[in-house]
């Protein structure tokens, strides 16, 4: 993984990346999943309840993670176990807590040895899986899609080597464009389950990553990324907030999003 070793020193500064969406095409969400479980746990300290809000709360869970390793491309079969599936999470870049193995043991002794859970650890699993759905809500509204090296706003003139990396969303592919001393062009393809699809992978995911942090005003986000717009955007999806949206209390009017400034 020469190539990509190259990039590893300065990814916190000369790329451009680029973001698209995730649609979510079924009738019910990861998040109703866990409303669902707030629910039965607010109702009574049933046994009945109890067992419901913990399988409530593993769905919410489950889901979760199938959307974003199918959208990566991974497309897991019904038989992959929970743990395999943190282990491509990690792989590709998804913070996965270790709690998490703990709150699917407790749900695998629940369904499998018909233990019935204590009040607080449901709601702990609750809590736990909350934080979850939260770190990773971001690829819905932000999902990697493309980065560009060098930057956009710098000379290419003379430069070298890879200038752009692709995710192919949903289908597990990383496309590599890369510019010789000639300038002629030429793709290098990397297919999942390959190591170098996840190295690469991990890379565009923390690299985007990074760009959100790197946001510290709209100045400077303006100069990088949106070619000098000059209204002020969602933190969240990055979509102008027009007067219209600002006089309503600067809430993004797109639904997926509602992010607030």
């Amino acid at each position: 993984m020469d190539e990509l070793s190259r990039y590893l020193n300065y990814s916190h500064t000369v790329y451009d990346p680029e973001w698209t969406e995730l649609t979510i095409d079924n009738e019910i969400k990861p998040i109703d999943y866990l409303e669902f479980a707030r629910e039965d746990i607010s109702t009574s300290d049933s046994v009945r309840d109890k067992v419901n809000a913990y399988s409530n709360t593993k769905r919410a869970l489950h889901f979760q993670i199938d959307l974003l390793i199918n959208a990566f491309g991974i497309n897991s079969p019904n038989n992959m176990s929970f743990p395999r599936k943190l282990e491509l999470c990690e792989k590709c870049g998804i913070g996965t807590p270790r709690i998490l193995k703990k709150v699917n043991f407790l749900r695998n002794k629940i369904e499998h040895d018909y233990l019935v859970p204590k009040t607080a650890e449901v709601e702990d699993a609750i809590d736990v899986v909350e934080l979850f759905l939260s770190s990773t809500d971001r690829f819905f509204c932000r999902f990697p899609d493309n980065i560009i090296f060098p930057d956009i706003d710098a000379t290419i003139f003379g430069y070298t080597g890879i200038i752009n990396v692709k995710l192919i969303k949903n289908k597990g592919e990383i496309v590599l464009t890369i510019k010789d001393e000639e300038d002629n062009y030429s793709e290098k393809n990397y297919i999942t389950p390959s190591e170098e699809f996840f190295a690469w992978l991990y890379f565009i995911n923390h690299c985007t990553k990074r760009a959100n942090k790197k946001i510290k005003s709209l100045t400077s986000f303006a100069r990088t990324h949106t070619r000098r717009a000059a209204s002020p955007l969602c933190p969240t999806c990055l979509r102008p907030l027009f007067k219209s949206s600002l006089s309503r209390g600067n809430i993004c009017l797109k639904s997926l999003c509602q992010g607030e400034l």
